[in-house]
């Protein structure tokens, strides 16, 4: 499910739900308020199982209470990482299970359900685009909500801002503007860095708009992919709503057992990812040791829950 709408979502519902767990450590929360940007880097950030482990523990050791905003942002963007790697090992299984035959091929563009998901957490879970990072116009074919799009060319602009994206990203990589590197040699440094795309928005534009009724029964009201009256989304969606909740461990915990033992598939991705927190938090302050890390470093693929 790597680097899509899901991942940002479940990052940001966690955050809301951990800031208000007392078992969570006040580095965490702080780090959470002091930097979403980075939490919702950190969760579209793939191989966070190859250095979530080291950077999580060189800050705990030169963690001090006036923490540097580099190091806030640091540890902001590891807990994205811990939510990344809870969201991947719950939902691939998932997909791979209610459409077998997109995996089956090894396409590398994102399946039908894929898609579906995303769309559906964009309307349900913020607001049809209305909750930051997003925009309502973010699912349109053109920008047609924007009332920007009113006044420019849409394609054209496309083209603009990705050259200037590209041109950005070209400086990013050592050497490339070297003037005693031979072209062929910056052309060869290019390509290494350059990934495909293989992501058709018109795609996700389609299903937010003229959804596929049969894909909505099969990807998502056949398996409950979501339900508005788990306890567990209802306290994130409150958490959204009232930012100075209180916390109330008992109810956070009834939320968590219900979601875990009876919950629909994204309450229980947000139960799995409160949980990563939790032993994430517990090795942070030395309450556990490095090896308390290995479910969350090793959360892979397995069997699909049992749908309720």
């Amino acid at each position: 499910m790597s680097e899509y709408l899901t991942h940002i979502i479940v990052a940001q519902d966690s955050m809301r739900l951990a800031r208000r767990w007392g078992a969570i450590a006040p580095a965490f929360k702080q780090a959470i308020a002091a930097a979403p940007d980075a939490v919702q880097l950190g969760s579209a950030t793939r191989i966070g199982n190859r250095f979530l482990d080291s950077m999580l523990l060189d800050l705990r050791n030169r963690w001090s209470p006036d923490a540097t905003e580099d190091d806030l942002t640091r540890l902001a963007f590891v807990l994205g990482w811990v939510t990344h790697q809870a969201a991947d090992g719950f939902f691939k299984p998932v997909y791979e299970k209610q459409q077998p035959e997109h995996y089956a091929e090894g396409r590398p563009e994102p399946s039908d359900v894929r898609i579906y998901h995303d769309v559906v957490l964009f309307h349900a879970a913020c607001a049809s685009g209305r909750v930051e990072p997003f925009h309502p116009a973010l699912l349109d074919f053109r920008l047609e909500q924007d009332p920007a799009a009113r006044a420019l060319s849409v394609t054209e602009t496309e083209d603009v801002v990705g050259l200037r994206w590209q041109r950005d990203l070209l400086g990013l990589i050592g050497g490339l503007h070297a003037d005693d590197t031979a072209f062929e040699d910056r052309l060869d440094a290019f390509l290494v860095h350059l990934e495909p795309t293989y992501v058709e928005l018109a795609r996700y534009a389609t299903a937010a708009h003229r959804p596929d009724p049969t894909h909505l029964r099969r990807f998502v009201h056949d398996v409950r992919f979501y339900d508005p009256a788990d306890p567990l989304i209802e306290r994130a969606r409150a958490t959204h709503q009232n930012i100075n909740e209180e916390d109330a461990d008992d109810e956070l915990a009834l939320a968590l057992d219900a979601a875990e033992t009876d919950g629909s598939l994204y309450a229980r991705v947000l139960a799995l990812s409160l949980r990563f927190l939790y032993i994430a938090s517990r090795v942070f302050e030395g309450q556990a040791g490095r090896d308390a890390l290995r479910p969350i470093l090793d959360a892979q693929p397995g069997p699909m829950p049992d749908a309720k």
